[in-house]
């Protein structure tokens, strides 16, 4: 049996000098001597040294926290200049436009959904801004990707009749 300190040895050898070796699979593990279909450096990274102790990540490790994923778009008008925002429900307050993404959906397509949903204007999305992830008082994680996009018609006019995802949206400069 490898001592911790050979273990470690062995873990951080492999991706070092072996990242150019066939990618076959191993017959038996030098450290547990079990067969493995997996990788050499693959099995050992994820099975033992700092890994297989919970001291650093590994891909056998499940994450119990579920992942909800945001999509929010800057949408900027080229004619003028002007952006748009939302008016949410309850005196919140405006906006961008933006939501939760819907299970199996993409998340660009979800941030166009939502635009189109919240304020009544098909876009372009042109580039991205900004990509959160963070947990979330340990009860969830947060993926939100911000998107910069442009109106497919620079006269379409917001929507101003209220329904379940918004009061309505405007321009503003």
């Amino acid at each position: 049996p490898y001592s911790t300190s050979e273990e470690d040895h062995l873990w951080e050898h492999m991706p070092l000098f072996h990242c150019n070796a066939r990618n076959v699979h191993c017959r038996h593990c030098p450290v547990c001597h079990r067969s493995s279909r997996k990788n050499m450096m693959v099995h050992v990274h994820n099975t033992h040294g700092p890994a297989g102790r919970g001291e650093a990540p590994s891909e056998n490790t499940t994450h119990a926290l579920p992942l909800y994923a945001f999509a929010l778009v800057v949408c900027r008008r080229p004619e003028d200049g002007a952006y748009l925002l939302v008016q949410e429900h309850a005196g919140i307050g405006y906006w961008v436009p933006g939501g939760r993404v819907d299970g199996a959906e993409v998340i660009y397509k979800a941030a166009k959904r939502e635009t189109l949903e919240e304020a009544g204007i098909a876009v372009r999305i042109t580039g991205v801004l900004n990509v959160q992830y963070s947990a979330v008082r340990d009860s969830h994680c947060r993926l939100r990707v911000v998107f910069l996009a442009e109106p497919l018609d620079g006269d379409a006019l917001p929507k101003s009749v209220p329904d379940y995802e918004s009061v309505g949206a405007v321009w503003v400069q």
